[in-house]
């Protein structure tokens, strides 16, 4: 499992972001609130009451939280913590670029491709797709029953799935 520290998140962050507390720390996966482990990376929504209980309580090394909140100094022994603007984006922007899917790039076998088709390298297109006569950028993924018309053009860095 990978591990993060400051160095991986600073680079991320605007310089309207405030980092406090213990920088010597890691941590390596994001968990739904009631799974937060002492490896976790977890925020504080702006919205919720009692946001400096809920930073002395919860047990993740990092935490992201809005600018008004007030931090004690015991809390900055053993956390790290992140001030933003909106903790929410924050929190989305460092697990997007930190825990990026890995995908499989192949064309399944029971896709079915125009010849006319133009793919780019690294695209993945999944089982049951229909591609018409299209142009498909790199690092692209089509996913599984998806259905893409004659004309279209997808970009680079493009992830398609059927009924998302």
């Amino acid at each position: 499992m990978k591990e993060f520290n400051i160095f991986d998140i600073e680079k991320l962050l605007g310089e309207d972001h405030k980092i406090l507390g213990n920088t010597n720390l890691i941590f390596t996966n994001v968990q739904p609130v009631d799974k937060i482990n002492k490896l976790s990376l977890d925020w504080i929504d702006t919205k919720k009451t009692k946001k400096e209980e809920y930073l002395k309580k919860t047990i993740a090394p990092f935490v992201i939280c809005d600018k008004e909140i007030f931090v004690d100094e015991e809390v900055l022994k053993n956390k790290c913590i992140i001030l933003s603007p909106n903790p929410k984006i924050t929190f989305s922007v460092l697990t997007t670029a930190l825990f990026k899917p890995i995908i499989h790039h192949q064309i399944h076998e029971n896709a079915v491709i125009s010849r006319e088709a133009k793919i780019g390298k690294n695209v993945h297109i999944d089982a049951g797709a229909v591609i018409g006569e299209v142009e498909i950028g790199n690092n692209s993924y089509i996913g599984k029953n998806t259905i893409v018309n004659d004309g279209v053009r997808i970009g680079n860095n493009v992830l398609i799935g059927c009924n998302n």
